[in-house]
């Protein structure tokens, strides 16, 4: 497939879960291609997606027309047959046009093409839009390179999600022995999936008996645990709390008045945030719940003319003010009187 007829990306999925990617994957996919519907070539380079991207229903209909099944040809983007590099830049003679390429560890990374040579100023900005290293960018555009295309391509497809143009030439075979394989395994699978119950209910018995035995000494040992970070914090002079401790503690605190945190900053005891909300921000109840929280001291707003957008400055309270102000609402509610039992039976709601 000639350059100007597809389209090319690279996600980064590094902070998506692994069960999700494939999910996340299509999403951004539908988001980015215009095509009603999406033919694709995917090139997994380790927890990147490299995608190629066409308008499937434009070139069905091309192959329509020279008698070809679209479901039995592998398209294959004229990218994938140069040669690739071990990392730099490159513009590259196409079919059509040419193409500005930029690799790194071997693969493709960014991709732009242009009907003709590019200016000095356009190569430059292919560069910077690549994120190419400031020191290594150069408003020289090379010649174009013309290269033998490989005999086969330097990453192989690979099919997400059932969808795509790659579909196997003997997929109904497979689909069809597969069943059968199935079918005979079934009773043999029945038998050990008999025994695998028995065994996960005795297992889950000898589990819940295990937990009533170690639960008091997990219990005792949590509780040391965080004493011995308390005393470590303390005899090193009354250190600030973890800045990782302090957010989640915003976060909380912000979760109940359905506002959300769009900037921090955290610097030697001080600390500045922005908050949006899609409703009208009070400052008055976030600084309360601020102060209240034990956390944090001298909280100010302020001024804005956004009603749904609030930035709060305080200081930071020290672990030894943090620590005691625990013990003393742990104190007093251990002072309260227990509630009489024959008190509780009678508040209680008749059933």
């Amino acid at each position: 497939m000639s350059r100007p007829f597809y389209r090319f990306c690279r996600f980064d999925l590094k902070s998506v879960p692994k069960p999700q990617r494939v999910q996340a994957l299509e999403l951004q996919i539908r988001q980015w291609t215009p095509f009603a519907n999406t033919g694709r070539y995917l090139v997994w380079q380790g927890e990147d997606a490299l995608i190629w991207a066409w308008d499937a229903d434009r070139l069905g209909a091309d192959l329509a027309t020279q008698n070809f099944n679209p479901n039995r040809v592998e398209i294959l983007p004229e990218s994938l047959l140069h040669p690739p590099l071990a990392g730099g830049l490159r513009l590259a003679a196409c079919l059509d046009g040419v193409e500005g390429q930029l690799w790194q560890d071997g693969f493709l990374v960014h991709s732009r093409w242009w009907p003709v040579v590019p200016t000095e100023a356009g190569w430059l900005n292919f560069q910077r839009d690549a994120g190419h290293s400031a020191q290594l960018q150069s408003t020289v555009v090379p010649p174009p390179a013309r290269q033998d295309w490989l005999l086969q391509p330097w990453a192989r497809n690979v099919p997400v999600g059932g969808g795509g143009a790659w579909t196997a030439p003997y997929e109904t075979w497979l689909v069809g022995a597969g069943v059968l394989i199935l079918a005979g395994m079934t009773s043999w699978y029945g038998i050990q999936l008999t025994k695998a119950r028995q065994a996960i209910e005795l297992r889950k018995s000898e589990l819940k008996t295990a937990e009533t035995i170690a639960s008091p000494i997990f219990e005792a040992r949590q509780k040391a645990l965080d004493a011995q970070v308390r005393i470590e914090l303390l005899q090193k002079g009354g250190l600030y709390p973890d800045q990782l401790a302090v957010m989640a503690t915003v976060a909380k605190l912000l979760s109940k008045n359905k506002a959300t945190l769009s900037e921090w900053d955290y610097r030697d005891g001080k600390l500045k945030i922005t908050v949006t909300s899609p409703d009208k921000l009070s400052s008055s109840v976030l600084i309360g719940a601020l102060l209240d929280s034990g956390w944090f001291g001298d909280v100010r707003a302020a001024p804005t003319s956004d009603l749904t957008l609030l930035t709060l400055t305080m200081d930071i309270m020290r672990w030894s003010h943090i620590t005691e102000k625990s013990a003393d609402e742990s104190d007093q509610k251990a002072k309260e009187p227990p509630v009489p039992a024959k008190a509780a039976q009678k508040d209680a709601p008749r059933p």
